[in-house]
């Protein structure tokens, strides 16, 4: 959604509108390489938005040997209808690496289109599926600091307690090992 800013901005200045023209990356990956993959990361933009990467996904045959892990604002849960979760779910572990900038009226000023309230029903959304249809779905939360938001940064952690949606040191421990990562 920034893009329109951008766009609006480069209009006021005269600045040529191909000067900053984004790359599309690509997911072509060869064919032979596909089957011996064990895990793809994703970072965005936001993965969750991109349909190149769910016809990528689609091409995988052996998806339950390979690992997902998405680095995600978590603004989108569906795609073409069809629950994100839903999608991944033959997939061996899938990880969500949740973006966030602050909770409520911080996290709503900071960044362009975020809703608190839809974050939290998002983040609920997948602690029902974890706890009803795949134990192997996990996830985590990332703090994404700048100046606006530098000094929020317990705030944000009590409200994610709060709110369940972490539930001790005993969570990032589980999704070091079993991950390999570190929050």
């Amino acid at each position: 959604s920034w893009i329109d800013e951008r766009n609006k901005f480069q209009k006021e200045m005269k600045v040529d509108e191909h000067f900053y023209d984004t790359k599309k990356s690509s997911f072509e990956i060869p064919k032979e390489h596909l089957n011996s993959l064990e895990r793809i990361y994703f970072a965005g933009g936001e993965p969750l938005f991109m349909p190149e990467m769910y016809e990528f996904l689609d091409k995988i045959r052996d998806k339950k040997n390979v690992s997902l892990y998405f680095n995600t604002n978590f603004s989108i849960l569906k795609h073409k209808g069809e629950n994100v979760f839903d999608l991944f779910n033959e997939f061996k572990n899938v990880h969500f690496a949740i973006s966030c900038d602050g909770v409520e009226e911080i996290g709503e000023y900071v960044r362009t289109n975020f809703n608190w309230f839809s974050f939290c029903e998002n983040v609920i959304k997948l602690g029902e599926f974890i706890n009803t249809r795949n134990k192997n779905f996990t996830y985590g939360f990332q703090y994404t600091c700048s100046i606006l938001n530098c000094f929020h940064f317990f705030e944000f952690r009590k409200k994610l307690y709060e709110n369940k949606f972490i539930r001790s040191e005993e969570h990032t421990s589980e999704l070091q090992s079993r991950f390999g990562i570190s929050y």
